[in-house]
């Protein structure tokens, strides 16, 4: 059976005209390129002068053709014009520049990737209002990679030292103004002294409308930068929001926390805040900190209380059921001189400075403790001597300490104490005074009430001695107030007639 369909023959003439045809195309675009080669040393420096609104050099310069194109360039220098002797706002060892042949073909301004070395960024301190970034590279960049780069921005205060920051790497998938970016990166931070990793997103560009979510690790900061504390600190967690205001969520964990050349505990954090990317302050809306046997709550922020002023830390912090002994651990190098139950409300403040922690320490508040017992021997035979001549047939005197209360303020590393109460079978105490924060020297006094005369409370020639006295002591039936005081250091506490 034959076909009535026509002979198909081959014809190389069509395939001639073809390959002409593309030759002359990529001859086209080949000369298109020789004459608007985008990677000449002329053209980035007018794109960076662009992108920096100032000055820009370039000590050396290399066009590269494969296997990708591009370019590299040494010694970039990116100056703001803001007038001579004003270090450059951007310096770079080594820029490469790699786009893809396919791009160029169709002229298009994607880049494949940008990778920088030992990049110096300067920010200058933002007297008078915000810092003004620069608005964002508008070209497409595939990735962004940023080796042994350095941050720094100047102190507000004119003379001070500026703030460094080393990041080891920075990479962004893909780098643009107008998309969402991938991002990880690695830096040390400076105060405290510690490496972080971070991996998220950031992007579109909206200046402090920028999204940013992610999590981080803070490993092996050294708290010992900070006079009088001391540990190594450990934290991971997560953040999200805008770069004016990011939600941070996290735990922290302090294996050997210590306040001056004290006790070490094991500190553990949770927390959650707000991070001011404006101003930096950070807002502690959740703190929940667990040590020995005892948690602590609080709130508050790490903030400049002025302008161009270095944080303070302003805490609220209550502690419901915790071990003072615990608390006592904290700030006393010898063993605690106090145990039992304590609840307490304080204000915390602690302003930046030279001196030590607990000299810059402020703090205000009220205690209170029950089932309280004295640790140290003197004192306890002291408060049981007490409690046996004023109630005689009390069987266990040492565990009779309760009702503790008073109010505690701190300032240039001294206690004040006021209002402090306690009872014990048979008598009760009423003190004011104060404790050395850095001797861990108590002087205490005030009133001890009895239950019985004065007389009563002891035998033999000395009661009939007391007798005579016991009118000028006298305030209510049965009752009688004598002056008493306790002081000494941890360890050799004394309580006496005042």
């Amino acid at each position: 059976m034959q076909s009535n369909l026509p002979e198909m023959r081959w014809n190389p003439r069509w395939l001639r005209i073809a390959l002409l045809v593309l030759c002359s195309a990529l001859m086209a675009d080949a000369l298109l390129l020789a004459v608007l080669w985008p990677f000449t040393k002329s053209r980035l420096l007018e794109t960076l002068r662009d992108q920096a609104n100032g000055d820009v050099t370039i000590r050396g310069f290399e066009k590269t053709f494969f296997p990708k194109p591009g370019c590299i360039a040494t010694g970039v220098v990116i100056s703001t014009g803001a007038g001579a002797g004003q270090p450059p706002l951007i310096t770079v060892e080594k820029l490469t520049i790699q786009s893809a042949y396919s791009s160029l073909l169709v002229f298009s301004k994607r880049l494949n990737e940008v990778d920088t070395v030992a990049m110096h960024i300067r920010v200058p301190a933002a007297r008078g209002g915000a810092v003004k970034g620069t608005p964002p590279l508008a070209t497409s960049i595939g990735r962004f990679v940023a080796d042994r780069s350095v941050l720094e921005v100047a102190s507000e205060d004119p003379g001070g030292k500026p703030f460094l920051m080393q990041i080891h790497r920075t990479v962004l998938t893909p780098a643009g103004a107008t998309a969402e970016m991938a991002f990880e990166t690695s830096l040390a931070i400076p105060e405290p002294p510690g490496e972080v990793t971070a991996t998220g997103s950031i992007g579109p560009w909206k200046a402090y409308e920028t999204h940013v979510a992610g999590h981080y690790e803070f490993r092996h900061a050294d708290l010992g930068e900070f006079k009088g504390i001391a540990g190594i600190l450990n934290s991971v967690g997560k953040f999200s929001g805008t770069i004016e205001n990011i939600e941070v969520s996290g735990e922290t964990d302090i294996p050997d926390f210590q306040v001056a050349p004290n006790h070490p505990v094991h500190l553990a954090i949770q927390f959650q805040a707000t991070v001011l990317g404006r101003t930096g302050d950070v807002r502690l809306s959740a703190v929940k900190s667990r040590f020995l046997r005892s948690e602590l709550d609080s709130d508050g922020s790490i903030a400049s209380l002025a302008h161009g002023t270095s944080k303070t830390v302003s805490l609220h912090i209550s502690v419901n059921s915790g071990r003072i002994q615990d608390l006592l651990k904290l700030v006393s190098s010898g063993p605690p001189g106090l145990n039992g139950v304590v609840s307490l409300r304080y204000t915390v403040e602690l302003p930046p400075g030279e001196k030590p922690f607990l000299a810059r320490l402020k703090l205000t508040g009220i205690m209170g403790v029950s089932g309280g017992r004295f640790t140290d021997p003197v004192t306890q035979k002291g408060l049981e001597h007490i409690s046996a001549n004023a109630v005689p047939e009390v069987n266990d005197p040492a565990d009779a300490v309760s009702n503790m209360r008073g109010r505690v303020s701190t300032a240039n590393g001294v206690a004040t104490l006021s209002d402090i109460s306690f009872d014990v079978p048979g008598a009760s105490a009423q003190l004011n005074g104060t404790y050395q924060l850095l001797t861990h020297r108590l002087d205490l006094r005030g009133t001890v009430r009895l239950d019985e005369k004065l007389s009563q409370t002891t035998t033999g020639v000395k009661s009939f001695l007391l007798k005579a006295l016991d009118p000028f002591f006298r305030r209510k039936k049965h009752l009688s107030v004598v002056p008493i005081r306790i002081s000494g250091v941890a360890g050799n506490i004394s309580i006496g007639l005042n």
